[in-house]
């Protein structure tokens, strides 16, 4: 079942959100749980963003939340995914009802377009499943951290 987060999804949010940045960060992501769940209940609250849930028996299973934004060459309302990420031993298929239901809310929210992160460490099989549901390859970003 997918749904909109709750107070109540928000502390193992922060556990998931921590474990993705130590995972596959690579140094150059700090995480921090208390601006990350502010950040989280400011989406929810001024609804310029989304933060979906997917759980099995009550048991948080993925999330996946989004901003909605005006891009900056046409002004049409984009929607961009922020955070994804699925449990190891979350049933097949949770990922993609994830996404199914953040392009339903982009729609509901007047958006033209999706974008979606590709992180490097899912080089195996992200690209694929991206095309598989109609996205297409568009940029790759490069990092700095200016604090090193």
């Amino acid at each position: 079942m997918i749904r909109v987060a709750t107070e109540s999804d928000l502390e193992k949010l922060g556990v998931m959100g921590h474990l993705f940045a130590e995972l596959y960060g690579q140094n150059l992501m700090r995480f921090d749980t208390v601006i990350f769940l502010a950040k989280m209940r400011e989406f929810l609250s001024l609804g310029s963003g989304t933060v979906l849930c997917a759980h099995l028996d009550q048991d948080l299973k993925g999330a996946l939340a989004g901003v909605r934004y005006e891009n900056v060459f046409d002004g049409e309302p984009c929607a961009s995914e922020l955070f994804w990420y699925v449990w190891p031993g979350a049933p097949k298929g949770t990922g993609r009802l994830l996404l199914r239901e953040f392009e339903a809310w982009a729609i509901g929210a007047g958006c033209t377009r999706v974008t979606m992160a590709y992180m490097l460490h899912n080089s195996g099989t992200l690209p694929a499943f991206y095309e598989r549901n109609g996205y297409t390859a568009f940029e790759t970003q490069y990092v700095k951290d200016l604090d090193a």
